[in-house]
């Protein structure tokens, strides 16, 4: 940046004056998603990916796996 659009920027270019002297907070604990879906049972479980399929089918109907997954969760129950 050439520094006369720095002296016309002014005071926004410089860094601000409050820094954070402590890190930042820590985000939530992640939780795995066998922890979250450990209690559920096999039929849950068939609901949840059949729920998933369609809505890869929903935002992107040409997606071919998407199908072909959708139809091995029908033929397993």
């Amino acid at each position: 940046m050439m520094p006369s659009v720095a002296a016309l920027l002014g005071r926004w270019f410089w860094w601000p004056l409050n820094v954070r002297e402590h890190p930042a907070r820590a985000s939530r604990v992640a939780v795995s998603v066998a922890a979250h879906y450990r209690g559920l049972t096999p039929q849950e479980l068939r609901n949840i990916a059949r729920s998933y399929a369609d809505l890869a089918l929903h935002w992107n109907p040409k997606e071919l796996g998407a199908a072909e997954l959708r139809a091995r969760l029908q033929t397993s129950d």
